[in-house]
Parts: structure tokens; sequence; C-alpha cells
């Protein structure tokens, strides 16, 4: 079972970085689905289903406060991944990355490359035309999205499919 522990982005930001995202697709890019809109907190790829409970302990073992995230400017990484950067609430989102790592049992591992906080847009794909794509990356990098109240962190199941990667939530846990 593949696990992941983010924060789901409310409705109305959502719309405008799906705009961006399908604005991405006329260069070749493959857009996000609206179901995978979310800021990754850890991902541990593959858990055996019996694990899952010291996940969720995990999980609700993290301490964190609400706090304020806003979106803001277009990056891309490697001009293979384009994605929506984290501005404020960046920290907040890497301490709760760091302290959930902590906090899970032993064997169970997270993908730990260099966490950067963001939100993904669309992903380069060979027919993506790259040159274009870049130009509009560097002209939308100041571009405002919005900003919320991250309040909740959810873990996530993800299943591959035809149509793409389905998630589904398992639980979630409210910010103090």
């Amino acid at each position: 079972m593949r696990l992941f522990v983010a924060v789901a982005v409310p409705e109305p930001l959502k719309k405008r970085l799906i705009k961006a995202s399908m604005e991405l697709s006329a260069f070749g890019v493959r857009p996000v689905g609206e179901n995978q809109m979310h800021i990754t907190i850890a991902f541990m790829g593959s858990v055996d289903p019996k694990r899952i409970d010291d996940v969720i302990a995990a999980l609700h073992s993290i301490g964190h406060k609400k706090f304020d995230c806003s979106i803001s400017g277009i990056g891309t990484f490697n001009g293979k991944v384009v994605f929506a950067k984290v501005e404020s609430g960046y920290g907040d989102l890497r301490g709760m990355h760091e302290e959930f790592s902590k906090s899970l049992a032993n064997g169970i591992k997270i993908d730990n490359k260099g966490y950067s906080p963001h939100l993904t847009l669309g992903r380069a794909t060979p027919k993506t035309e790259i040159e274009k794509m870049l130009r509009f990356v560097q002209s939308n990098s100041g571009l405002e999205f919005g900003s919320f109240a991250c309040n909740e962190i959810r873990l996530y199941s993800s299943e591959e499919t035809p149509s793409g990667h389905m998630h589904r939530e398992i639980t979630s846990r409210m910010l103090g």
C-alpha cells in the first residue's frame, strides 16, 4: 500500500492552481489532476498494510500548531516537474516533515530526498516544448495564487490506475 501525508488545498485556491496547470498543457506538460492537488509532507511509498496503525500513530503524534500557508509563483525541478511555490508556511511544513519522520516506527521509511514543500502542477512528457514551458514558468514566477489556514494534515493511500494515481484519504488530524 503506497502512503503519503499531505495538506489538502481548499477549493478556491485549487481552482486557480488548476487553471495554471491547464495552461501548461498547451506546451505538452501533463497536468496534475484535481484530486492530486496537495502539498506532500512525507511520502512513504509502499508500506505493509499491517503497519498502517504505526503510520497513523506517527501522524497523530505531530504536535504542530495551525499556521498560514501562501502559494505564490511557479518554478521547475530540472525542467521535468512544474510546481507552485510555498511562500509562507514553508518552515512549518519542513518542521512537520521532520517531526513525522522521527516519530515513524522502525522499518517504515520516508522519501527524504531533500524535502522542499511545493505543489506539483504538472510533469514534462516527451512531447513537452521545454523552451515554451520554461518561458511560461519564468513569466509566472511571481504569480499570486492565494493563501489558506493550514489546520489539518491527512494520511492518504495512492493507487496507480490506467488514468493516473487515485488518492484516498485514510485519516486526518487537526492541528492545535
